[in-house]
């Protein structure tokens, strides 16, 4: 049992590790009562049913404690968490750490060796961009008259979530970062499917006749774009009803030869159906559904724009 479980904690399978190594103190404990090693003329201090309960209570978070995570030692902690690739770092309130501080500025570029396990979800927000109008795309007259319908441009400003089951979306003590995805990488530190999604709200809500489709300008930076595809979801949060589009797969391909590629365009359409559950829309969500051995990495793909064709 302690050889299992001494493999099993060097496999990172804490749960296992915590339930063999419990199981051959009990069977050590069995085996001293047996052999006389249990001094029986002397009472314990505590009755036996409290001690070994508390022997046990201190091995499994010992088990959690050593494994690197703050959890019970059973994969309840920082296996919900993310590694930082450029090690990431937030103040005591939560929030990311300003530009003005050089230390601060310095650790956010240098990969610290306490990034990985340390936040439970990620919200990145894009660049700083100028502040735009909506308005909505002009429609003909009811005979036929006016000007013809233009399609309406909407550059991409809301946030990107990751986070991991059982969320459905990431806690308030998620870390918060300015920047985008083909520039900023996470991954699970326990190599569990992560959830990435981005979520941009409209100024006002947008009625589904208003279109027949919408295309999402990407940039692509990830070196294997061929496990990437996404999936465009209209939202009216008034009644906090979805519209899926349907998902598109992502195939263009960065340049590979550099150590950075660099970002290419690549346009995914998405068709309104005829007859759609939603009458508006409100909110526009993209999913990023990765594939293989890479559900628990981000992608590096970033929204730049939406396109609403009449």
């Amino acid at each position: 049992m302690f050889q299992i479980g001494t493999l099993s904690f060097a496999l990172g399978r804490r749960a296992p590790a915590c339930a063999l190594l419990v199981m051959a103190v009990a069977m050590l404990t069995s085996l001293a009562i047996g052999v006389g090693a249990w001094a029986q003329d002397r009472p314990p201090n505590l009755p036996r049913s409290v001690l070994g309960l508390a022997l046990t209570a201190m091995l499994a978070l010992t088990v959690g404690h050593v494994a690197g995570g703050s959890g019970w030692g059973f994969g309840w902690g920082s296996g919900w968490r993310f590694a930082f690739e450029n090690g990431p770092t937030i103040d005591d309130g939560g929030k990311v750490a300003g530009d003005s501080s050089k230390q601060s500025a310095d650790r956010a570029e240098t990969p610290s060796v306490d990034a990985p396990g340390d936040y439970p979800g990620v919200i990145l927000w894009p660049e700083i961009k100028p502040v735009t109008t909506l308005v909505a795309p002009l429609t003909r007259g009811r005979f036929g008259f006016g000007s013809a319908p233009r399609p309406l441009t909407i550059p991409f400003g809301g946030e990107y979530w990751m986070f991991r089951w059982p969320y459905s979306h990431p806690p308030k003590n998620s870390f918060f970062k300015r920047g985008a995805p083909t520039v900023a990488f996470f991954r699970t530190t326990d190599n569990r499917p992560l959830q990435m999604e981005a979520h941009h709200k409209l100024e006002g809500p947008l009625r589904m006749s208003c279109c027949r489709s919408i295309e999402v300008l990407i940039l692509n930076a990830d070196k294997n774009p061929a496990s990437i595809a996404l999936q465009t979801i209209l939202i009216d949060s008034r009644t906090i009803t979805r519209q899926s589009l349907g998902v598109a797969p992502v195939f263009s391909i960065p340049d590979l030869n550099v150590e950075k590629p660099i970002p290419v365009p690549e346009m995914l359409k998405f068709a309104f159906p005829a007859s759609p559950r939603i009458e508006q829309f409100d909110e526009i969500e993209v999913d990023f559904h990765r594939t293989g051995d890479r559900r628990d990495k981000s992608a590096r793909v970033a929204i730049d724009r939406f396109v609403l064709r009449p």
